[in-house]
């Protein structure tokens, strides 16, 4: 019995550093490989002292695979209530976010598992479901 106390202290431990840190998220649940400065990015993220803030990377270096569809799947699983805007330079790249977190809660197995087991450690939760207020729009347009 003592076996399974400690294996199950030990999954609810990892199930919380997970919860807890983004780039244990990003690497161990979205499967990506950071980099270093991916590392600092993710640690950032994690930090509840930056409750706002920019960043400015060139093109191609992962930003909209950890702001914009990583983060929002892993804030969606902590909360299902959360609201978050998508903002990109085109509709269209705002639609692909879109349809990358959809992928990850429909087809992500890790993904689907944690998010049922932080929901409920039996692992009946529920996982983030998908409700857009508003339809993508460019810069420049009205968002309502």
């Amino acid at each position: 019995m003592t076996n399974i106390n400690q294996k199950a202290k030990e999954a609810a431990a990892v199930l919380q550093l997970i919860k807890d840190n983004f780039r244990v998220f990003v690497t161990e649940i979205i499967g990506l490989n950071n980099v270093q400065f991916h590392n600092e990015l993710d640690d950032t993220l994690s930090s509840h002292l930056n409750r706002k803030m920019a960043i400015a990377l060139p093109r191609g270096f992962g930003k909209s695979t950890h702001l914009a569809i990583a983060y929002p799947l892993w804030e969606m699983a902590k909360n299902h209530n959360v609201r978050i805007l998508i903002v990109s330079n085109t509709a269209e790249i705002s639609r692909t976010s879109l349809s990358a977190i959809k992928s990850h809660i429909e087809k992500n197995r890790k993904y689907q598992l944690w998010a049922k087991a932080i929901d409920d450690p039996k692992g009946r939760g529920v996982l983030p479901q998908l409700r857009p207020d508003i339809n993508a729009k460019s810069i420049g347009q009205p968002m309502l």
